[in-house]
């Protein structure tokens, strides 16, 4: 109790006053402007706990909240919840019996604005038509002091308003926060706080006052200084430390499990003169005192490495928002100087030399400014500033005997001048003694493996959207053996042997006007104004032209034959008879093509594989070809006066449409009937 002395707290009789070392009072959240009082147990509501505690005669104190579970001989603490009731967030037991009249006495309970506390064994009970019982956590919380020079700076902690400098924050039982200090005229400063197992922690800041203009305008209302937050390579560190104790305690985790079932008394075996009742009876007693045992063991462990996950995820976000944040420093304008101003490129060159503190560097280049400010800025010089933004990244080193921290990481340079930013270009010179060292070096080779690993990925997302739009309207055709040509057909089918083909993509359709004008920027066809009707009038280098601008190619006439097929032997796709429901040929085509994807599709999800126009492949022509084409993927022969056609259309009869039919044409014709489709 005399730990708490020192807090003030509400009480509904006297007002303010000191938390007392004993006695019967209890100290209870507001409700308005008043503690909350109840007449009895049985007023409360559902969902509301009563923290058994007599004011008076027939008096108790009510807290609607949320607990942490478990607590017998240590401080205790609880607070209210946030955004979901008791029963979203309890683990309870239920009360042996149902009472209305709890017995129970609480030694010492304290209030302290956000949490109440309970010293030495507490039993909290919960109504919700039933009773049940709630123990309290046995961990004790951490306390918190924040400091600043100077005092009555702004406190904010995770990002929440808490008071001003010197602030004691109390019970935190957050295993890490972020402290925040704000303070008009002085830079926001910040740290990152770790609080698991600490019973005491102080932090103090140091505000860096601002700079600001000849006319007293402040610069940079919002901007951070750095010195009092860690860099990111700190932070990587810290995250190691981390990943470090969470697997020494996973380790310790299953060690005292194993402890625990190696040492733990064994269940007797039942004797002979027990009957089975009677052992299930014993055994289920023996599981009652076991179970509940090691569920605590396994609880206990559990929430400690819970907590240090916690504080990892926690290390991890405010690490990225540290990158990702721009600080800013001013400089005194003093360490400018300036060469003749070139009136016709509008520029001063510059030259600035900075040797303040953490920041030593040299910087030469141009200071880019119009000629109508150029001559007034010379004249008045002194009252711009210097503009330094930097990344939170650090080097530490030791000079001269003393530790040194020095920024590097510096992205832009620029000078203010009556209200307005001007850009210095050019490059930084920094000292040899952090240029040359061990660490700058490993920094640089990170970086630029960072930088390479970036581009990598860059890269490979880009290639993965070019390819996603690639196959956007295109078929995965599976890889697979067929048997191609046909014995019953042409000379030039024959023979029919067995081909394997590997897997590719096939547009699902034949490329259509719209679509080779948006590419080709003109349309070639006979039945122009159906923008939807396949594109004819191209010749197989039209085709191939087309197939290499998007990125794709012309598909073999075995990839051909096999995707028409879609694992089919019949003469068509569909069967041995025709159907014009799968395609556009003379005797439903009227003449002209139509748009493409009306007919019914094959298996594999492909239209038009056979009527509407034919198709170019990639092949030369050879009709003896069949006789000693290669088995896997063949390419058609290695030269010929023309190329392959396949599929047949709207002015052909259903002959031409079988599946194993070939055509052939030169390579610069152009028909009104032959299209073409891009596999890839």
């Amino acid at each position: 109790a005399e730990a708490f002395s020192q807090y003030s707290i509400p009480s509904f009789e006297t007002g303010l006053r000191t938390i007392p070392p004993s006695g019967n009072d209890i100290i209870i959240p507001f409700e308005g402007n008043a503690l909350k009082q109840i007449p009895s147990a049985s007023s409360l509501n559902t969902g509301e706990v009563l923290l058994r505690r007599r004011f008076g005669a027939g008096q108790y104190g009510l807290f609607i909240g949320r607990m942490n579970e478990k607590a017998y001989t240590r401080l205790s603490a609880f607070r209210p919840p946030q955004g979901s009731g008791l029963a979203n967030k309890l683990s309870r037991k239920y009360y042996s019996q149902q009472v209305t009249n709890p017995d129970m006495d609480l030694p010492n309970a304290y209030f302290d604005n956000d949490l109440i506390y309970v010293e030495n064994a507490a039993r909290l009970f919960y109504n919700d038509g039933t009773w049940r019982t709630l123990s309290m956590e046995a961990k004790l919380p951490a306390r918190l002091t924040v400091t600043s020079e100077p005092a009555v700076a702004q406190v904010l902690i995770d990002g929440i308003m808490k008071g001003t400098t010197p602030y004691l924050a109390g019970a935190v039982f957050s295993p890490s926060a972020v402290v925040q200090v704000k303070m008009d005229g002085y830079y926001i400063q910040e740290d990152f706080v770790d609080l698991e197992g600490k019973a005491q922690v102080t932090k103090h800041f140091t505000l860096a006052k601002k700079l600001a203009f000849s006319t007293g305008a402040e610069i940079d209302a919002e901007a951070y200084s750095a010195e009092n937050t860690e860099s990111d390579d700190e932070l990587e560190q810290r995250m190691g430390e981390l990943d470090k104790k969470q697997a020494e305690q996973t380790a310790a985790n299953k060690k005292a499990i194993d402890d625990f079932e190696r040492t733990y008394p064994a269940l007797p075996p039942r004797d002979e003169f027990e009957t089975t009742e009677d052992f299930t009876k014993r055994e289920g007693k023996y599981l009652a005192r076991k179970s509940p045992e090691k569920e605590r063991l396994e609880s206990s462990g559990n929430e400690k490495l819970k907590r240090l996950q916690q504080v990892a995820e926690k290390v991890q976000k405010y690490k990225t928002t540290i990158e990702s944040r721009v600080y800013q420093r001013y400089f005194s304008i003093e360490g400018l100087k300036l060469d003749k101003y070139n009136a016709d490129e509008g520029y001063f060159p510059v030259a600035v030399s900075i040797k303040e503190g953490d920041f030593d560097f040299t910087f030469s280049g141009n200071l880019a400014i119009p000629r109508d400010v150029a001559r007034d800025f010379k004249q008045k010089l002194s009252d711009g500033r210097l503009s330094l933004s930097y990344r939170n990244k650090t080097i530490r080193l030791v000079i001269g005997g003393e530790a040194a921290k020095r920024f590097y990481d510096f992205t832009e340079i620029k000078i203010r001048f009556n209200d307005k930013d001007y850009s210095l270009n050019g490059s930084f010179e920094l000292p040899e003694y952090l240029t040359d060292s061990r660490e700058w070096k490993e920094i640089k080779a990170a970086e630029k493996k960072t930088e390479d690993e970036k581009k990598r990925i860059a890269a490979e997302e880009q290639r993965r959207k070019n390819e996603e739009e690639k196959i956007k309207n295109m078929v995965r055709i599976p890889a697979g053996t067929f048997v191609m040509g046909s014995n019953d057909g042409e000379s030039d089918e024959k023979p029919a042997r067995q081909v394997t083909v590997s897997g590719f993509y096939m547009d699902k359709t034949e490329v259509t006007q719209e679509q080779y004008e948006r590419v080709m920027g003109n349309n070639p066809g006979t039945f122009k104004g159906c923008p939807t009707c396949p594109v004819e009038m191209v010749s197989w280098n039209d085709a191939k032209a087309y197939c290499e601008k998007v990125g794709k190619r012309l598909p073999t006439e075995a990839e051909c034959e096999y995707a028409a097929r879609a694992g089919t032997s019949t003469k068509y796709y569909w069967g041995n008879d025709m159907d014009g429901d799968y395609a556009w040929y003379y005797n439903n085509a009227n003449s002209k093509t139509h748009p493409v994807g009306q007919k019914k599709p094959n298996a594999f999800g492909l239209y038009d594989m056979c009527g509407n126009v034919w198709e170019w492949c990639s092949d030369w022509y050879d009709k003896n070809y069949y006789r000693s084409s290669p088995a896997d993927n063949p390419q058609g022969a290695a030269t010929g006066s023309c190329r392959v056609l396949r599929g047949g259309s709207w002015r052909n009869g259903d002959y031409s449409l079988r599946s194993a039919g070939r055509g052939w044409n030169y390579p610069d014709n152009r028909l009104g009937y032959v299209g073409f489709r891009c596999a890839w």
